[in-house]
């Protein structure tokens, strides 16, 4: 599996599952940005917080595989890592996350 793959069905399941909640003006979720997603500090904090709590209609209703997905397309698109290979529990708790300068 490749890094860019990974980050694309990443970001169709942000669209499907997080999307109305944490893009769209006044909905119930904060804002994404990459200085929120840094206060994680490193990936696998990130992923065990969405395996638990998210989607909020449904937490952990998603397939590991999927959450794994979703944050690695959150990293690459808020530019809070560079990752030398899909993100999996194996590579998370390396990854720490940089807060992007935003």
């Amino acid at each position: 599996m490749l890094i860019q793959e990974q980050r694309l069905r990443g970001e169709g399941l942000y669209r499907e599952h997080c999307y109305s909640c944490h893009e769209v003006e006044g909905a119930i979720g904060v804002e994404l940005s990459a200085r929120v997603l840094a206060s994680y500090d490193f990936a696998g904090p990130l992923y065990d917080y969405l395996d638990f709590a998210m989607p909020y209609n449904e937490p952990g209703s998603l397939a590991p595989t999927q959450y794994w997905d979703i944050v690695a397309y959150l990293l690459i698109d808020r530019e809070l890592a560079r990752l030398e290979a899909p993100l999996s529990a194996r590579t998370s708790d390396r990854l720490r996350l940089a807060d992007g300068g935003r």
